[in-house]
């Protein structure tokens, strides 16, 4: 389907569904605000879907539904700027809170920067990674949680990495998940460097399973 099309399908579905909904939920939709202009085709999509998604919100809300804010960073990390890297982290952690956002989500590996390589082998290296960790921890705006990505050597092995993904909250590293499934084919090759993790599990966060 052209994009055109489908932004203007994608819109009208939501726009169709948002009459179920108000059936099926008790909202106040005055309290919908959205300044996007829906006559253009850009703006037709993100006006529903904005719209959608307060609309559930407020029915979540009204319900006594927990409602997480989650966002998502798209950031731009150097390998081996360690400083730098967690540095970025910490400016979309402040702008998250500004957006009274409860968790933001990084990317894989972001303290090291991704590929980090060969790096890995480097002595210290990966320790100073999880040093990283802990001090960015402490750093955090106290009201928003941050899942970062990143190497680690804790609780393995000697001479063993893997993998992880860590919730900072709180001021401390509340928990960590080490990846499961390493691609090693075409331009990956993480089997050479981590260890996979053979009992994989969700991490809590507010009641919640991530």
């Amino acid at each position: 389907i052209p994009v055109p099309n489908y932004i203007d399908i994608l819109g009208n579905a939501i726009s169709e569904n948002i009459g179920k909904v108000r059936s099926s939920f008790d909202f106040n939709a005055d309290c919908v605000e959205i300044p996007v202009d829906p006559s253009t085709s850009y703006g037709h999509s993100t006006y529903y879907g904005k719209l959608f998604s307060k609309i559930l919100t407020q029915s979540y809300l009204n319900r006594g539904v927990c409602v997480l804010r989650i966002a998502v960073a798209q950031l731009n990390p150097t390998v081996g700027d360690l400083v730098g890297n967690a540095q970025l982290i910490s400016l979309a952690a402040e702008r998250a809170a500004i957006e009274q956002v409860d968790l933001l989500v990084t990317s894989e590996l972001l303290i090291s920067g991704y590929p980090p390589k060969d790096l890995l082998h480097r002595d210290g290296f990966v320790a100073a990674c999880d040093r990283t960790v802990e001090e960015l921890a402490r750093s955090l705006p106290a009201q928003t949680a941050v899942i970062v990505g990143h190497p680690t050597c804790l609780n393995l092995p000697e001479g063993r990495i893997a993998n992880a993904a860590s919730l900072l909250a709180g001021g401390e590293v509340q928990a960590c998940v080490h990846k499961t499934l390493l691609p090693n084919y075409d331009v990956f090759d993480e089997r050479r460097y981590f260890r996979p993790n053979p009992q994989p599990a969700p991490i809590l966060f507010k009641g919640r399973k991530l």
